[in-house]
Order: structure tokens, then C-alpha cells, then sequence
């Protein structure tokens, strides 16, 4: 008889990570850096690199810094401009300027992908730049630089990786202008390969116009799962958006306007990609909403204020981290904030001021943004028949520590394990 089965991976303390060791290393704000690698955020004195907004960062599979930018200049791990590093066509004052995607089936070779700023007009659009590590003694180099993708996109951009587990998606929010000084709103994924960057754009429309403006700046977020999109837009009578994404062709489908938040800027996804947070940077207002429903009103009524933060200081970006926490920049303070569990709902969710000391550097508004298929972890079983032993595996290979929940207390301490290979479980009935 074949058995249905609802399996839970609780993943240990704060100090085992199990994200990929690609997002350890963090350099934002001014001077300010913070490492993963001890298996906690500690921060770093060693950063070469001062940034209002945007800024990306990278490392190995092991956690060993290999480079950052903030969308203009790209800094090495020794902290030293990489060679030919200068004068990428981002912007520092770009939401967000930059985001860096490695070569599929090359591990020497990077993308980073640029967004140009309202303070130069958008005028280079999403563009990118290609960073070889096999140069430079190992230190890496750029080599082709600035190659134009989007004259229209906004400081909106995001990554993951596309359902074949091997290519990535590019996301951007683009903009074509219509009488009356308005535009529509459409969001262009693009598709990177063994191959390259694809300049074939797939375009979902989302139906609606806004002010040119206030829609320019703001976030683009994915879900860790690659299932849905969130988006701050400006003007209208909804700024906040969600929306579905096929991560197999590329299509956004399905927006629901949310709300409209005053000043919005921070946006992020829990690691379950359950609940979506936002920030309100009139009322200082950290929301949490609960997406299970689908639908706006059931969503809406879902939203809960998890914190508070008061002026002068106000909410900048939200990031989840390696250790599945979401990390917030409070502008101008010498800590990060940060939601404990994202995937609690409510007040449970449990939000921690001033819970990472920056060793005397400080937040600006922004933090790097990753692929956010970095954070999000998957198992799969074989052999489903009752009485017969039931095997799983674990996709990430470089988890640190797991403990498997198999949903059968009355097999007693049967019922967890903390294996990390043969793991298996003998069910004796099905459920």
C-alpha cells in the first residue's frame, strides 16, 4: 500500500547555518561588513567601500569572501579595486545597484548585473558586467563591461534560480511611457545560462499605470521557493504588490494590490515564503502579512505591526540571512535589527533591536541582495510503501546540521534523527 507523507526538517540553533556559504559575507552601508562564518553574524572592520543604497557582495561555496560592489566599483577580498573594477553603470543611490549571479556550469566566471539611479536619471538602465576569477592571480577581473539589457528598467532587481535547478532568472520592473506622463508597469525576466546572459526578454504586463516617480524606487523581491514576486510600486491607489511567478517560463501572473504604504521601502519573504514583511517609512511600521489565503482582503487582514522604529533612525532594507533570519538596516545606526522567526506568524515572529553591533561602522538604508534561491532548502524520498523503509535526501550538500521530524511519534525516538546521509524511516501504517 502506498502512504502519504508530510516530513519536517527543523534545522538546529542559530549557529548551524544551512543556506549556501555563497551569502556569508555581507559588505554594506559605511564601511560596514558582517560574516556568517562562525555560524552567527559577526561584524567586519575591513571593508573598502561606502554606500547610501545598493551594494552586492559574494562569496565561495566555503564561505571565503571573493568580491562586492556597490554598482560602480567592484572591490576584491583583499578590499582593493578589482582590476578594471571602476566605472560600472550603476548607481550607489540605486534601491538596488547591483546583484551578482555566477556562470552556470562555470565556477570561475561571475555576472554582476547593474541598475543605474535616479539621481543620473536612469539613463544606463539594467545593464551587466562579466568578472573572471581565474585572473588576476585569483584576485579576478572584469572583463566585458556595461552591456545594455534594459534602457527602461527602474532600481528594481532580483534573482533565482530558474526550476531546472541549473539556469537563473533575472527580474527587473521596466517602464514604457504613455500620454499623460504615465506608464505601464511591467516586470522582464531574463534568463541566464551555460551560454551566457539571454537577451530574449519574457514581459508580463501587469495591467495598471502609475506616476513616474514614486514607481521608480523600491523593491523587487522573489520567494526563496521561486513562486511569487512582491513589489513596492508608486502613485494609485495600491503600492504594494504580490504576484505569482512561473519559474519555468518566466511569466508573472495574478497581481493583487495590497495596500498603499506611505514612504515604503523595505521588502522581504520568510524563508517558508509564507509571510512577506514591509516597511512603512512615514510611521517607522514593520508589517507582516500572512500570503496563505491568495486573496487580497484575506491577505490584508492578516497584517500585523511587528515593530517600531522611531525617528531620526528609520527602516532601511530587509534581508534574509544564511541562518534564516531576516536582517534589517536601521539608517545611520551601528547595529542591524533583526526578525528572529520569520516563519512564526504574528508577534511570535519576535523582532531584536539593536541585536548586531557593527564594531563602530554604520547602516545606511541599504543591505546586498542575493539569489534567493540561496535560502531556500528542499529534500526528497524514495520507496513510499508501508512497512518498508522510506529514504530521504537532502538537496544542499553543504548543510551543516540537521534534524529530521518524520511525523510518527509513536515510533518514539524513532521519530527524529540527525543523520546527514542513509536516512531513512519505516512507517507502519499510512497518514
Amino acid at each position: 500500500m502506498v502512504k502519504t507523507i508530510i516530513i519536517s526538517i527543523i534545522l538546529l540553533s542559530e549557529s548551524l547555518l544551512y543556506a549556501q556559504k555563497e551569502a556569508n559575507n555581507w559588505y554594506f552601508g559605511s564601511f560596514a561588513a558582517i560574516t556568517f562564518n562562525p555560524g552567527k553574524p559577526v561584524a567586519l572592520t575591513n571593508s573598502s567601500m561606502e554606500t547610501e543604497l545598493g551594494c552586492a557582495s559574494i562569496s565561495d561555496k566555503y564561505g571565503q569572501l571573493l568580491f562586492y560592489t556597490d554598482g560602480v566599483t567592484v572591490f576584491d577580498r583583499t578590499h582593493d579595486t578589482m582590476s578594471n573594477g571602476k566605472s560600472l553603470n550603476g548607481h550607489n543611490l540605486s534601491t538596488n545597484s547591483s546583484i551578482i549571479v555566477p556562470k552556470p556550469g562555470n565556477k570561475n566566471i561571475y555576472y554582476i548585473f547593474t541598475i543605474d539611479g535616479r539621481f543620473n536619471f536612469w539613463k544606463n538602465g539594467l545593464q551587466y558586467s562579466e568578472v573572471d576569477m581565474r585572473l588576476n592571480g585569483g584576485l579576478g577581473a572584469v572583463t566585458n563591461k556595461n552591456i545594455l539589457l534594459e534602457k527602461n528598467a527602474t532600481e528594481k532587481i532580483c534573482a533565482i534560480k530558474h526550476f531546472n535547478d541549473t539556469d537563473f532568472w533575472i527580474l527587473t520592473n521596466n517602464y514604457y511611457h504613455d500620454p499623460g506622463n504615465y506608464r505601464k508597469d511591467t516586470i522582464c525576466a531574463y534568463r541566464v545560462t551555460a551560454a551566457g546572459v539571454s537577451n530574449q526578454t519574457v514581459k508580463s504586463v501587469m495591467n495598471r499605470t502609475f506616476t513616474i516617480n514614486n514607481g521608480m524606487q523600491g523593491y523587487l523581491k522573489i520567494s526563496p521557493d521561486g513562486s511569487k514576486i512582491a513589489m513596492f510600486a508608486g502613485g494609485g491607489v495600491d503600492s504594494l504588490y504580490v504576484m505569482k511567478f512561473d519559474n519555468t517560463s518566466g511569466i508573472i501572473s495574478n497581481p493583487i494590490g495590497l495596500e498603499k504604504i506611505p514612504g515604503a521601502n523595505c521588502l522581504e519573504f520568510s524563508t517558508n515564503s509564507r509571510f512577506l514583511y514591509a516597511g512603512n517609512n512615514v510611521t517607522g511600521d514593520l508589517y507582516q502579512y500572512d500570503l496563505i489565503s491568495g486573496t487580497r482582503i484575506g491577505i490584508i487582514n492578516t497584517r500585523t505591526t511587528v515593530a517600531n522604529i522611531s525617528p531620526p533612525n528609520y527602516l532601511g532594507a530587509l534581508q534574509i540571512g544564511p541562518d534564516a533570519k531576516i536582517y534589517c538596516s536601521v539608517y545611520r545606526d551601528s547595529f542591524l535589527d533583526v526578525i528572529q522567526f520569520p516563519d512564526s506568524a504574528g508577534l511570535k515572529c519576535t523582532y531584536t533591536h539593536n541585536a548586531v553591533f557593527l564594531s563602530g561602522k554604520t547602516c545606511q538604508v541599504g543591505l546586498p541582495i542575493f539569489i534567493q534561491s540561496f535560502f531556500f532548502h528542499k529534500f526528497n524520498y524514495t520507496r513510499t510503501c508501508m512497512r518498508d523503509s522510506t529514504y530521504f535526501t537532502i538537496e544542499q550538500l553543504n548543510v551543516d546540521s540537521v534534524k529530521w521530524d518524520f511525523g510518527d511519534p509513536g515510533s518514539g525516538i524513532k521519530n527524529t534523527s540527525k543523520a546527514m546521509s542513509n536516512i531513512f524511516h519505516v512507517y507502519p501504517k499510512t497518514g
